[in-house]
This record gives structure tokens, sequence and C-alpha cells, in this order.
């Protein structure tokens, strides 16, 4: 929703914000950012909506809610930010990417390969982490198309990619219509044969690579050599799945006629994306991450690539939903105890609540934990706040921060390193 904000106010509407966070005093940072802008911050109450001439909600913010029913009662037409991104695209030429896992990364990637070729893309993704800047762009779209609301059949890009479709917010067989939808109201769409094997039609991409090395730089980046179809390429960043989306970005670009070594040279100049696998620094010998896993198939991904590289986690991760849980506790949990060992720690989190109606708040991490322990009883699990003090964080190879939704989150990871840090 930042992004979207940011963009409207490039193009001279007046916007006005809110969100519950604010109103606990968090997500502190964000509010500074929209401020900064020029948006007014008023309360999730409906203050001032009277002024508006439209609400634009995120699918977290239930009909239920004191916003919401003030707008009803004032008859402010309502829409969701899907139908609003949807829109806004209709107008220039757009490349959506869509699928359960690595669409930020893969859109965010591509933008930056556009840029290179000296194109000014519109890029909107939910990574809030990585400010746009929409001053000088062009009427041409590059953005991800979120499933969780199940407004993804409103898209209807020049140029669509599937990159896969696995358990998140709904089941597979759930989301499958909505992800056909996409596909044939794409005037073309790219779909991976993972998914090309379920849906039968597309124009079907792979993304087959060898990895040739790994190594790590000066400032404590891992950079990871690679390559595909025959072409060399490095990128800083390390992890299967962020290699896969890497390729699924070259795909699009090499489709829209650009050149392989502008994708090098762009690949070699990748900015680090904001809570994708995110180094944050080191105490000693320790070094401190910082991820967006939350569902299942993120979790495995992101676990793989780290104990790809180091021995010993400790791995702090935040449930971003009593829900998820209650639906994906089981595949989560088989994801932690297939990667984690005895002599990793992972510590679970109160469950992410910022408000709303929530029937099922036995789904908590205590719950999660029970689950773990079933599958694999000699990992060290912990659930609850998090005391410092209790861990040994010199004992670890390296300690990564995980979840969804929480904006403060990727703060905890900093607050922990700078306070052993002292310690030293």
């Amino acid at each position: 929703m930042v992004t979207l904000a940011s963009y409207l106010v490039s193009k001279n509407f007046n916007i006005t914000a809110s969100d519950r966070l604010f109103d606990q005093g968090k997500a502190l940072s964000r509010e500074e950012y929209l401020t900064g802008l020029g948006v007014e911050i008023v309360r999730e109450n409906g203050e001032k909506l009277e002024k508006s001439s439209v609400l634009i909600r995120s699918s977290a913010i239930e009909d239920s809610t004191p916003i919401m029913k003030k707008a009803f009662e004032l008859n402010i037409p309502v829409f969701s930010r899907s139908e609003t991104v949807s829109f806004l695209i209709s107008k220039g030429h757009s490349i959506c990417v869509a699928g359960t896992s690595g669409k930020t990364t893969t859109a965010f990637v591509l933008g930056h390969i556009f840029r290179c070729w000296g194109k000014k893309p519109v890029v909107f993704t939910g990574n809030e982490g990585n400010p746009p800047d929409f001053s000088d762009t062009e009427n041409f779209f590059i953005v991800e198309g979120d499933e969780s609301d199940g407004n993804l059949p409103l898209y209807k890009p020049d140029t669509g990619i599937l990159l896969n479709i696995t358990e998140d917010h709904a089941g597979v067989f759930l989301l499958l219509p909505d992800f056909r939808q996409f596909c044939m109201k794409s005037q073309k769409c790219f779909v991976h044969e993972s998914c090309f094997n379920i849906l039968g039609f597309g124009v079907k991409y792979r993304t087959e690579n060898t990895i040739l090395s790994r190594e790590t730089d000066l400032n404590g980046i891992i950079w990871t050599t690679f390559q595909n179809e025959g072409d060399l390429f490095k990128v800083p960043m390390f992890g299967a799945h962020n290699i896969e989306n890497c390729i699924s970005a070259k795909t699009i670009a090499v489709e829209y006629g650009v050149p392989i070594e502008t994708v090098q040279n762009a690949l070699a100049s990748l900015p680090l994306i904001k809570r994708r696998l995110e180094y944050k620094g080191n105490v000693a010998s320790t070094k401190f991450y910082d991820d967006f896993a939350h569902n299942p198939a993120k979790i495995r991904a992101s676990l793989k690539a780290l104990k790809e590289n180091y021995k010993k986690l400790l791995v702090i991760f935040k449930p971003h939903g009593f829900t998820p849980v209650k639906n994906f506790g089981k595949e989560m949990a088989l994801a932690f105890s297939e990667y984690l060992s005895p002599f990793d720690s992972l510590h679970l989190l109160d469950v992410f609540y910022s408000g709303g109606t929530v029937p099922e708040r036995e789904y908590d991490s205590k719950y999660l934990k029970s689950l773990i322990k079933k599958f694999n009883k000699d990992i060290p699990v912990s659930h609850g706040t998090m005391v410092v003090e209790d861990f040994d964080f010199s004992s670890f190879d390296a300690v990564v921060t995980m979840g969804a939704r929480d904006p403060e989150l990727g703060e905890m990871t900093d607050e922990i390193r700078k306070k052993k840090q002292r310690q030293l």
C-alpha cells in the first residue's frame, strides 16, 4: 500500500492514510516515509473520511472495522489494492508477475534490468523496504499480482508470468482457478514448467541452472555465480529460489529484446532486496539475516539456502496470523523439522496480530511448537517473547529472523545485533 500511495502522490493526488499499526505506535519508519511524501496520517477510525472521494483498502481491512462502516455510511466508493493497481496498469503497457512465492524478488529484479537498459518502468511490489522513485517514469508497469485477496483475475497484462503454485493463502486447488484466469487474460503468459504441467497452457519456460561458485565479499555479502542456457551470471544473492527468480526475470527481459550483456551487468549491480535473505551485518563471526519467509515453501527455500552456507542456525520465526497456522501449521512444522538439526535452535515469537476478528487464537506459537516436536523432538524450540540474554548468539554461525506482516521484524534483527555488539 505504501508503494501505491507513493505513486498516487507522484501523480498529484491528495492522499490521506491510516494504519492500525500507526495507532498502536508501531511501524514508525513507514509513517515517517509517508509523512515525508506529504501524506496526511489519520487514525483508522474514519477520521476525515468525509473529505475523501474514494477509499483504497488492503485485504487485511475487514468490513466490520470502523473505517469501513463509515465509508459505507457515507457511500464512499471502496476499492481493493488489486482493483486499483489493475486499473492503473490498464492505461499503459504492463508486465505482471504472479505465483505464491518469488513475486517481489522477480518484479524487483526485472525492474532493475529494464532500468539498466534505459527504460523507466513503474514498479509495484509488496516490498516496502526499497522506497520507489516515481519522479521520472514511463507509462510502463511492472507489478506483482497478489492472489491473497482473490482479485488476481482482474489483471489483464500485456505479459504475464506465473512462477509457481504452492500452499499459501489457500490450498493449491483453491488457487488454481484464479491462476488459470490470470494466464488466460494475459495477452502472453510465461508459465514455469512446474505450473505448466498443472495448467496445460501458456508459454512454458524453465529455470535450470548450474551453480558454479559462492563467495563472500569484504562487506559480508554472499555472491553466487551461475550458468543458465550457456550464459554466466553473478548476483549478490544466494539460495536456489533466488537464482530461479533471477532467471525468471531474465526470461521476460530477453523476450522484450534486452541483450544478455545488459542482463549480466544488471544482475551484477543489483541492490540488496529488503527482507529477502537480507544480510544485516555481523557480530564477531556470527552473521545476521532478515527474511520474509512465512509459508511452508518459502520457509523450506530459505532454510535450505542458509544451511548450504552455515552449519548452526538460530531461527527467530514470527507466524503471520492464527489462520495460517491453523491451515498450514503441519506443513510449516515439517519444513522446520526437515532442515533444522539438534545443533540449531528455533524460537517462535507470538503470532502477529494487529487487530480485527480472530476466532482461532488457539492456533498460536505454542501450538506450532507442539507440531514441530511431533516431527522432530531433537530440535531445540522455544516460544513467546524473546529474551535476548537467554541466547548465546556467539555459538551460532548465523541468526535469521523470519516472518511477514510485522513491519518491525526487520528492525528486531538490527536491535539484537547492535545489542550484542555493544556487549563485546
